[in-house]
């Protein structure tokens, strides 16, 4: 109805500019015909003003035309030349449309991709994903991810993360999943290198022979290695429970204080000092500590980084709880 309304209120905005506009240009028609009983001017006006909202409505559709074709245009540039590969491929898998980066990260020309099936140029391995990825996106209609690793020439070259998202389509194979593939190798590799580093810091945490402990801006302690739990004689979970406070020799915490605030003033990044704890049977350990800050992105301590050796002294005590 509003659309109806909306067009009604062009058409008798056309007549009216027609009507200026001849009564702008014409001759003032001196006198009155009247043919059969019909007013000839009136007739004549009428076939005029009519003249003229055909030729403006007609230069309304060369101008709707040019702006259609200009956006046009402008559409296919950027699908063509968009950085990440575009795909759209039927409800049987084989690909409709690609654009230039879309060809690219496959090694084919695109006119070469046309029907083929997307799901070739997926490893082996991922192609259950891949399917489940299409399945759903057809069912629902909603925006899907799934990453996955791509075949170039047979060999997996590539890691990409797919989104997608299904619509009807008027194209004589109906509904279509549209897709972007964004090339995700570079992250990939780092991600693995960050494993790698990660795996390599653990075993070396946990192997040290020398006691290792992370502890949070409080003290308390968030992680130890076997070496520092073995020198205490505690269980690791016992000790994660545990602030410095707790197993420090009461002599020695006051003095070990000091440096723990300048650490957490971000006056200091790192201190040595010998101190004293207390292990389970409440006996003295002396150790050789190195503690290192580890801060935010703002400078705040996050946490501490501390490698405990213990040293021998002759005298020991123990202390009775």
């Amino acid at each position: 109805m509003k659309k109806e309304k909306t067009e009604s209120n062009h058409n008798d905005d056309l007549r009216h500019q027609a009507e200026e506009l001849l009564k702008d240009s014409r001759n003032e028609l001196v006198g009155s015909e009247t043919v059969d009983g019909v007013d000839a001017m009136a007739l004549v006006h009428e076939l005029q003003v009519h003249q003229i909202e055909l030729e403006m409505q007609n230069e309304e559709l060369k101008r709707a035309k040019l702006e259609t074709e200009d956006a046009l245009t402008k559409y296919s540039d950027l699908y063509d030349f968009s950085p990440i590969g575009l795909f759209s491929f039927d409800q049987q898998g084989l690909i409709q449309e690609a654009n230039l980066a879309g060809a690219a990260l496959l090694g084919i020309e695109r006119r070469n991709l046309m029907n083929r099936p997307f799901y070739r140029f997926v490893v082996p391995k991922d192609r259950n994903s891949f399917d489940e990825f299409c399945k759903t996106a057809f069912e629902t209609s909603t925006k899907q991810t799934c990453d996955l690793s791509l075949l170039r020439d047979g060999e997996p070259t590539n890691y990409a993360r797919i989104e997608g998202i299904a619509a009807d389509d008027d194209s004589p194979n109906g509904r279509q999943c549209r897709i972007a593939v964004i090339d995700i190798t570079e992250r990939k590799k780092a991600e693995e290198k960050l494993r790698v580093n990660r795996d390599r810091f653990r075993a070396i945490f946990d192997r040290a022979g020398m006691g290792i402990v992370i502890a949070n801006e409080m003290g308390c302690i968030e992680d130890c290695n076997a070496a520092f739990s073995e020198m205490l004689g505690y269980d690791k979970e016992e000790l994660l429970q545990k602030y410095f406070k707790d197993i420090t020799f009461s002599e020695d915490f006051d003095r070990n204080l000091g440096p723990v605030r300048q650490m957490v003033a971000g006056q200091i990044d790192k201190y040595q000092m010998e101190k004293r704890y207390m292990n389970r049977d409440g006996r003295e350990i002396w150790c050789n500590l190195t503690s290192s800050a580890i801060r935010g992105e703002n400078g705040e301590l996050v946490h501490s980084f501390q490698v405990e050796r213990a040293v021998k002294r002759q005298a020991s005590k123990v202390i009775h709880c």
